[in-house]
C-alpha cells in the first residue's frame, strides 16, 4: 500500500485555531444530512460527512482552498503526475533492515532460515525461506541415501550427487536471501543486475597455481565468447608457454528466458585436457542444463541474488601413461559422468557482482577437495562498462589457484533480457 506525503498548513494563530474547534463542535451537533461548515475566517475550509443513517462521520483532510487530497479525487491524477507535482510515495508495507537482524540471520539464521525477516516484521518471507530450507534438507538427505546404496560406477551415483549438490545450493540460497533481505530491508531499492551486451568479446586471463613441486604453475587463458539473441557460443583455451598443460573447450548454448531475470540454458559442450608432467589427459563430450533463478522472481526485494545450478551428462574418456621398469604403460578409462555445479551470485550494484560456488567434478590441475568432493570457488566480477570489464577468480581443490582476467567487448547490441 502506498502513502503520499506533502506539506499542508492552516496558517494563522491561536484565534484561528480556537475558531476552527468551535465550528467543528457545532457541526457535530447538526442533524443528519447537514454536513458542511464554512471556515472563511480562517482562510481554510473542510468537510465532515455523515451518512443518512447517522453513522460515524468520515473526516476529509483540510487543504488550502477547501481542496481534498489529489489522490482521493474521482479524477485522481496518475502516480507520475503526483510525483511531478512534488508528492512522494512511501510503501507502508516496507520494513527497514537492521544490522541486528542481518547478523542474527547470518548466525542463528543458519539453523532456522527466515529468522532475520521475522525480526524485521516480514513473516511471509520468513515462512517462505523456512520452507525452502526444509525442502533443501529433504532433497539433500534423499541424495545422500541414494549415494550410499548406489555403486560408484553407476549413473545413479551421479544423479544422487547432483541432487545433493542442488539441495546444498538451495540451502545456501535461502540462507543468503535471509541475510541480504534482513540487512537491506523489504523496501530498499533492488540492485538489478546489468546484462552483458550481445556481440563478440575477448577475454584474457592469467592463472597461477599455488602448489610446491608442481611442474605447471602458471598458464594463460583466452576466450572469445559470442552472444547473439538467445544463442551462446563460448570457445576457450588454457595453456602455458611450453604447452606442458593445455585445455581446449567449446560450449554452444541456447538460452530460454523464464522471466526478465531468470533463465534456462541448454548447452552442448566438449573439452580436451592434457598435463604432460603427470602423463594424464581426458576428453569429454556431452551436454548440460544451466538454470539461473533470480530470487526477485519469488521475493521482489531480493532481486539481484541469483541461484545457479548446472547438471550435465558427459562421456568422459580418461587416458593415463606411466613408465615402469623401462616400459611405457597406458590405460584408457571410459565412463559416463554426471557433473554438477551450484553457485550464488549477488549484484552488489548493477556493475559489481560477487559469486561463490561448488563444482562437483575433478580437475587435472587443481584436483579435488577430498576423495568425494570437488572444487570450491569464488569470483569478483565487474560487468563491462565502456566495453571493458574485469574478473578475479579463486579456486580451492587439492591446490589453490588464483586467476585475474580482463574482458573487451568488440560489438554491442541491445542486451537480451
Amino acid at each position: 500500500m502506498l502513502r503520499a506525503e506533502g506539506r499542508t498548513g492552516f496558517g494563522g494563530g491561536r484565534l484561528q485555531a480556537v475558531a476552527l474547534m468551535l465550528i467543528l463542535a457545532v457541526a457535530a451537533l447538526l442533524p443528519a444530512g447537514v454536513a458542511r461548515a464554512e471556515m472563511a475566517d480562517a482562510g481554510e475550509s473542510g468537510e465532515e460527512r455523515v451518512d443518512e443513517e447517522g453513522r460515524a462521520p468520515e473526516r476529509m483532510p483540510l487543504r488550502r482552498g477547501g481542496e481534498v487530497p489529489p489522490w482521493e479525487r474521482v479524477d485522481a491524477p496518475s502516480g507520475e503526475e503526483l510525483r511531478a507535482a512534488g508528492w512522494t510515495f512511501i510503501d507502508e508495507d516496507a520494513r527497514p533492515g537492521t544490522a541486528v537482524a542481518g547478523l542474527t540471520a547470518g548466525t542463528a539464521g543458519l539453523v532456522v532460515h527466515g529468522l532475520g525477516h521475522w525480526m524485521i516484521g516480514d513473516p511471509d518471507t520468513a515462512l517462505l525461506l523456512f520452507l525452502g530450507q526444509g525442502v533443501s534438507i529433504a532433497v539433500f538427505a534423499t541424495g545422500i541415501a541414494m549415494r550410499r546404496i548406489a555403486p560408484r560406477s553407476t549413473g545413479l551415483a551421479g544423479a544422487s550427487d547432483a541432487l545433493a549438490v542442488g539441495a546444498g545450493g538451495l540451502f545456501a540460497a535461502t540462507w543468503a536471501g535471509d541475510v541480504v533481505g534482513s540487512f537491506r530491508g523489504t523496501g530498499s531499492p533492488a540492485a538489478f543486475p546489468a546484462f552483458t551486451p550481445d556481440g563478440a568479446s575477448l577475454e584474457l586471463a592469467f592463472s597461477r597455481l599455488f602448489a610446491q613441486g608442481m611442474h605447471v604453475r602458471d598458464h594463460g587463458v583466452i576466450a572469445v565468447p559470442l552472444r547473439w539473441s538467445r544463442l551462446r557460443i563460448h570457445p576457450e583455451l588454457h595453456a602455458d608457454t611450453r604447452f606442458d598443460y593445455r585445455r581446449a573447450q567449446l560450449a554452444i548454448g541456447w538460452r530460454i528466458p523464464l522471466d526478465r531475470l531468470s533463465s534456462l540454458e541448454l548447452r552442448a559442450l566438449g573439452d580436451d585436457e592434457w598435463q604432460r608432467a603427470s602423463s594424464a589427459g581426458r576428453t569429454r563430450l556431452g551436454g548440460e542444463s544451466v538454470m539461473r533463478l533470480d530470487a526477485g522472481t519469488v521475493v521482489s526485494h531480493l532481486t539481484g541474488l541469483v541461484w545457479e545450478l548446472r547438471v550435465g551428462v558427459m562421456a568422459d574418456a580418461l587416458a593415463l601413461e606411466s613408465v615402469q621398469g623401462g616400459r611405457r604403460m597406458t590405460a584408457d578409462l571410459l565412463r559416463i559422468t554426471v557433473p554438477s555445479e551450484t553457485a550464488l551470485e549477488l549484484a552488489v550494484n548493477p556493475v559489481v557482482h560477487l559469486s561463490a560456488g561448488y563444482r562437483h567434478r575433478d580437475d587435472l590441475l587443481v584436483g579435488t577437495w577430498g576423495d568425494q568432493l570437488g572444487v570450491f570457488w569464488g569470483r569478483l566480477g565487474i560487468v563491462p562498462r565502456n566495453r571493458i570489464g574485469a574478473e578475479v577468480l579463486l579456486e580451492q581443490g587439492a591446490f589453490f589457484r588464483a586467476q585475474l582476467g580482463l574482458r573487451w567487448v568488440f560489438a554491442e547490441a541491445a542486451a537480451a533480457p
